[in-house]
């Protein structure tokens, strides 16, 4: 219920003497509550070394931070089996979702100074949500040595525009963050073209270094809401190969909304589109000011 007093003087929650500590759904009763870890509007908070499994209900969560508040980190945690059904097979609709791990912005004052770092987040049925999510007003975070894989959907998440965030539109967008050394690989959605890696409608966002194979596509830049867009994205120095669409999917399919004064640049981009038939290593679409060079492309 409580912040830590300051960044010298956190709340922290951690493992003793580097013990496995489990959080364990299994048999959970409590159908009010759908997180495994709630944290609400508090700042200063360390989650270090848990291990956080089996929470099956429709939108269940792994550790769901909400509201506003500033320097929250989780550490070498695993998360896994969080899903919206057990079935492996099953087609979900937009209404049927699961968070590992997410931070939303829901106010006019921001979530920021967030660090995720050195976490295994796997074998997760997410329906329409992703591995990790940063939503709503979120600012200054870094992503950073992150393993996420066999996610039934997208792996890492940079949203903006989401009405059902509460935040007030011009701060309504995942911003100045860094996503870099991430390993992100079988994300991959049964119902849409995904991402291991999206940005959709956030803005000054990096994305740096990171490993992305075989997921549904390597990276996406886009935009979901109309009206809207998705602005100062850097794509840069990462590996992105053998995934099924393309390396990297760039441009809004939303009405009026684009991809801006962004880059692509560095990268290397090795036997992507998989799936075979009419694409390519790197896919565009509605842009404008964006720049892509200096990339190793080979298929």
């Amino acid at each position: 219920p409580n912040s830590g007093a300051s960044a010298a003087e956190p709340i922290t929650l951690t493992n003793y003497n580097g013990g496995a500590v489990i959080v364990d759904g299994v048999n959970a009763t409590n159908d009010a509550q759908n997180a495994m870890i709630a944290i609400s509007s508090k700042s200063y908070i360390r989650i270090d070394g848990i291990r956080i499994a089996n929470n099956i209900r429709n939108f269940a969560s792994g550790i769901y931070v909400s509201g506003a508040g500033t320097d929250v980190q989780v550490t070498y945690c695993k998360i896994y089996n969080i899903g919206w059904t057990t079935d492996s097979t099953a087609v979900p609709t937009s209404s049927q979702n699961a968070n590992p791990l997410v931070v939303v912005g829901t106010s006019a004052n921001s979530y920021n100074e967030i660090y995720i770092g050195d976490n295994e987040i796997y074998s997760c049925n997410t329906g329409y949500s992703e591995g990790l999510t940063m939503a709503g007003n979120v600012e200054n975070f870094l992503i950073e040595s992150n393993i996420v894989h066999h996610i039934r959907n997208i792996g890492i998440d940079m949203t903006g525009h989401y009405t059902w965030t509460g935040a007030p539109a011009n701060v309504n967008f995942a911003r100045n963050g860094n996503v870099k050394y991430n390993i992100v690989h079988h994300c991959v959605s049964p119902v849409a073209t995904n991402g291991g890696i999206y940005v959709d409608g956030g803005k000054w966002i990096n994305v740096e270094a990171n490993i992305c194979y075989e997921n549904l596509a390597g990276i996406a830049v886009g935009c979901e809401n109309n009206n809207a867009a998705a602005e100062g994205i850097n794509i840069r120095s990462n590996f992105i190969y053998n995934n099924r669409d393309a390396g990297i999917i760039l441009g809004s399919n939303a009405p009026n909304s684009k991809v801006v004064y962004s880059s692509v640049s560095n990268n290397t981009f090795f036997k992507n589109y998989t799936k075979g038939g009419w694409g390519g290593e790197i896919s565009i679409q509605n842009t404008d000011n964006v720049s892509i060079k200096n990339n190793i492309v080979q298929s």
